[in-house]
């Protein structure tokens, strides 16, 4: 009852609402694309939790919304923000747009780092080609890294990086001496 209220309080505000969705299948079989997901964490007798990492995978900005708002959660979900049922759907509106708005600036930061990065890689290797591969292979290993442990507070990702541009200049320089 309370999702119908607030997918037709959020079509007032002009939001496009493609839900409620009353189970997690049904949720999982919408292909549409998705700015944003008001997800509660119990749905009918299954949890929501494995549905919100694929979203956030996909770069969907979700704010869980349930009278579960207590219980703990694990595997990167620690940080999605929750609001207790009932919430004004203003409140909830935007504390999504706040997450939204989060995902956009973390983007431009790395966006406008690369060319630092890839100025950092050929300091450390000399060759350009060698070091926008190697920066390439950093980077990848990066978002593994991050997407299984998100950065603990005061990490430096500039510091991360540089080091795995180091490790990696260091092994191929040891496969090419072998």
């Amino acid at each position: 009852m309370i999702a119908w209220q607030l997918a037709a309080d959020l079509t007032a505000l002009g939001q496009y609402v493609c839900g409620p969705f009353t189970t997690l299948e049904a949720a999982s079989a919408f292909d549409g694309p998705l700015d944003g997901a008001i997800v509660d964490i119990g749905i009918g007798s299954e949890r929501s939790f494995a549905f919100a990492s694929r979203l956030l995978e996909q770069g969907v900005a979700v704010v869980f919304y349930s009278g579960s708002a207590g219980e703990p959660l694990a595997g990167g979900l620690e940080r999605v923000p929750r609001c207790a049922k009932p919430a004004p759907t203003s409140q909830l509106l935007e504390t999504l747009r706040r997450q939204q708005a989060g995902r956009r600036q973390r983007r431009m930061r790395v966006l406008q780092r690369l060319p630092a990065w890839r100025h950092m890689a050929r300091d450390i290797c000399g060759d350009y080609k060698l070091a926008d591969h190697i920066l390439e292979l950093a980077m990848e290993r990066a978002i593994r890294h991050y997407e299984t442990s998100p950065p603990e507070a005061g990490e430096d990702p500039d510091q991360w990086l540089r080091q795995e541009v180091s490790a990696l200049f260091g092994d191929w320089r040891r496969q090419r001496m072998v």
